[in-house]
């Protein structure tokens, strides 16, 4: 019978599992790249346990996180972008149908409230 999977119980360890989820590795892999034990990495995962300083430095060495985001959510993932390349990672986009419907309540909004946009950008 296949166990069921957790969520993260913190924030931050759902940061921490973006993470090496985004990079593309195994927990082993990652585990030794950051050294630490696997077992360690499940536990900061889950929310078990948060890590200590030196192996929230070894996710930005390792990997470019951007500490701000990995501890508060707030800021760019990443702040190394030619780390992110390395990992094939492409920087997160918004949808092409969510960014139409996003632009027409924006147009709508200025609309009703009479402001008028400029014609080019």
């Amino acid at each position: 019978m296949k166990r069921q999977k957790n969520e993260p119980k913190t924030a931050l360890a759902k940061r921490l599992t973006e993470v090496r989820k985004l990079v593309g590795l195994s927990r082993d892999i990652f585990s030794l790249k950051i050294g630490i034990s696997i077992q360690g990495l499940g536990n900061y995962e889950r929310g078990d346990r948060t890590p200590d300083a030196t192996v929230l430095s070894a996710y930005k060495e390792k990997f470019g996180v951007n500490l701000n985001w990995l501890l508060t959510g707030e800021d760019a993932m990443f702040i190394d972008m030619m780390m992110t390349r390395a990992f094939n990672i492409s920087p997160p986009t918004i949808p092409a149908g969510l960014m139409k419907k996003l632009g027409r309540i924006a147009y709508t909004t200025y609309r009703d409230a009479k402001i008028k946009l400029p014609l080019k950008i």
